[in-house]
């Protein structure tokens, strides 16, 4: 199945599951959800071992994050993404606003080991989320090893960006609290 077809198909899904998603669980709970959603298909998808989302502010403060290592504590995971977005690929990512790839972070001094890391991790693709030239986060998949990551996984991501950052705003503007 080429590329093309494979995201259309995809797209559909998290349409499907974006209005299911909104009907059935709690207002302040779907923009995570929808997160973990579609983390959960893009792994899948490219085979990685994990990966992360990120959301951002305008002024590029985290307001939300699914991490590839899992829950972690409020204070953990404020230091862990500060780190990745300050010196690590993930802010790499972010800064210069264009899809990155590591295939092998021995390598590259884009990757930085983070503190007890659970995992390995040797290839990675990054991708930032962006709507409306609006930063939203970034997304990271890994892998432990090296040259995972084929020219058609990177399309292939790159074709499902501006459905993900539309799901993920969507997410975001529905859950925000009402004015009345």
């Amino acid at each position: 199945m080429d590329v093309s077809h494979r995201a259309l198909q995809l797209q559909s899904q998290w349409l499907q599951r974006s209005i299911q998603v909104m009907r059935s669980v709690p207002k302040q709970e779907v923009l995570r959800a929808l997160m973990e959603q579609i983390l959960q298909d893009v792994v899948s998808l490219t085979s990685a071992d994990r990966g992360s989302i990120f959301l951002v502010d305008a002024e590029l403060r985290v307001i939300e994050a699914v991490l590839a290592r899992g829950q972690v504590s409020d204070d953990r995971q404020q230091f862990l993404v500060g780190e990745v977005l300050d010196k690590g690929f993930g802010g790499w990512v972010l800064r210069h606003r264009t899809f990155g790839l590591i295939t092998d972070t021995l390598t590259d001094e884009r990757w930085v080991c983070l503190p007890d890391q659970p995992y390995q991790t040797r290839s990675v693709l990054g991708a930032p989320l962006l709507y409306s030239d609006m930063a939203l986060g970034v997304l990271t998949l890994m892998h432990s090893q090296p040259d995972h990551f084929s020219p058609d996984q990177v399309e292939l991501i790159r074709v499902l960006h501006d459905q993900m950052a539309l799901l993920i705003e969507n997410a975001r503007l529905y859950a925000q609290p009402s004015l009345e």
